[in-house]
């Protein structure tokens, strides 16, 4: 990879990265039922589960290559088995971690019946305004007025913002919501479930619409006409590698209620809990990734006796990681 590609992923990531805590920041400041709907107090869980957690969640995020949205959104809309078989093994990690620690198996439903907030059109004048921004970034691309760095920093900042406010919108940024839907004490709230197959279904749809806008000579939004960017993925297939970050994502998943994307949203708050949680995440993925740096690809396979395959990853090795 060029060092030019380098620079340009690190901008993209950290725009992204900023539109979460952007929208995160908006949602907090904004307060009434926008910030009731997105936020609630950190579990009261020790600080050692949430170290735990947030090591398992590293570590897993890292060696999968993605988590719920990496997998389980984009993955799963590009047709990718190593996808499948991510998504499948840390929902049912989850479930296992969850019920682990949950007070038995669960008792009660909760019925899930959406009513929208007081200030809705706050929610809607943000979201349109995200998606108003990221199409008119799209055709300063397209038309060269600002460098790709820059216009690409700025697109994955508004996508970022505009997924923080859909995160919170569906109140996926409370542990207590994604906890109870694999039955943490004692009840089952089928609310992150609703909201994710919503969620796959607009993912689907888009990638779909994404793909027929690169293949296209004429279309003036697409970014490199005749250039498609594998929005089908690739069919390799799963490996250990794979298998074992899903599941110890899911374990980090199942004891915290946290995974990388709402937790950024979350850290407006300034809660130690997540500031714990985030750190010993962040270590974890940068002590995995350096060691595969560290390692030639062919020693790494000899020690972990296959464990990892080097060029594995989610639904391919430039999926998004969550």
């Amino acid at each position: 990879m060029s060092d030019r590609r380098e620079s340009e992923d690190v901008v993209d990531a950290a725009s992204f990265v900023v539109g979460l805590l952007a929208g995160g920041a908006v949602m907090l400041a904004a307060g009434g039922s926008l910030a009731d709907a997105a936020f609630a107090p950190a579990q009261e869980f020790s600080y050692w589960r949430y170290a735990i957690g947030g090591i398992c969640t590293g570590l897993g995020v890292a060696l999968g290559n993605g988590c719920t949205s990496g997998h389980g959104l984009c993955g799963l809309s590009r047709y990718s088995i190593r996808s499948l078989v991510a998504t499948c093994t840390f929902m049912g990690m989850c479930v296992v971690t969850t019920l682990s620690f949950a007070k038995g198996l669960p008792r009660e439903i909760v019925v899930f019946v959406f009513s929208p907030p007081e200030d809705v059109g706050l929610f809607i004048a943000i979201g349109v305004s995200a998606l108003v921004l990221i199409g008119v970034i799209v055709l300063v691309i397209r038309y060269g007025m600002v460098s790709e760095i820059v216009a690409g920093g700025l697109c994955h900042g508004s996508t970022g913002l505009l997924f923080a406010i859909g995160l919170g919108i569906g109140s996926m940024t409370k542990q207590a919501i994604v906890m109870e839907a694999f039955g943490a004490d004692g009840v089952w709230n089928p609310q992150l479930f609703i909201l994710f197959g919503t969620a796959l279904a607009t993912t689907f749809l888009f990638y779909r619409v994404g793909d027929r806008i690169e293949a296209s000579h004429h279309c003036p939004l697409a970014v490199t006409p005749g250039k498609t960017h594998n929005f089908s993925g690739n069919n390799k297939g799963p490996d250990r590698r794979l298998v074992t970050g899903a599941a110890l994502f899911g374990v980090g998943w199942g004891m915290c209620g946290l995974c990388p994307g709402p937790f950024i949203v979350d850290l407006v708050t300034l809660s130690l809990r997540y500031c714990v949680f985030g750190l010993c995440m962040l270590v974890a993925m940068r002590v995995e990734g350096q060691f595969l740096q560290a390692v030639p690809a062919d020693s790494y396979n000899d020690i972990s006796d296959n464990l990892v395959s080097h060029d594995g990853g989610g639904a391919d090795s430039s999926s998004t990681k969550d």
